[in-house]
């Protein structure tokens, strides 16, 4: 799949307005807001693999951005993005503590 995935549309009334975004790009043109910046309602941050038993020192992250509808008021996912992060950052996101072997 490639990535960012986008959803121009409501899934409920087909509507491409959304609450925030509209209020980010008022932002955005003021200068207020980098250009780069995505309107989201929630981020949400899902590792691909399980962090318990992961291996390696780092693991790809889907990361979904939810908006509103503006036509109907349903919170939707409107972007989709994939990225790698370090281990202890994916630990430190799910508040999973590793104990060290190392001893002094």
């Amino acid at each position: 799949m490639e990535y960012p995935k986008v959803f121009e549309q409501c899934p409920i009334c087909h509507s491409s307005e959304r609450v925030l975004e509209a209020e980010v790009n008022e932002e955005k043109r003021k200068g207020k807001i980098p250009q780069d910046r995505i309107a989201t309602s929630q981020m949400t941050m899902l590792p691909v693999v399980d962090p318990i038993s992961m291996t390696g020192l780092s693991a790809p992250v889907l990361t979904v951005f939810k908006d509103i509808c503006g036509g109907c008021g349903f919170e939707y996912p409107h972007v989709i993005t994939k990225q790698i992060l370090p281990r202890h950052q994916i630990e430190k996101m799910l508040g999973i503590t590793t104990i060290s072997t190392r001893q002094s």
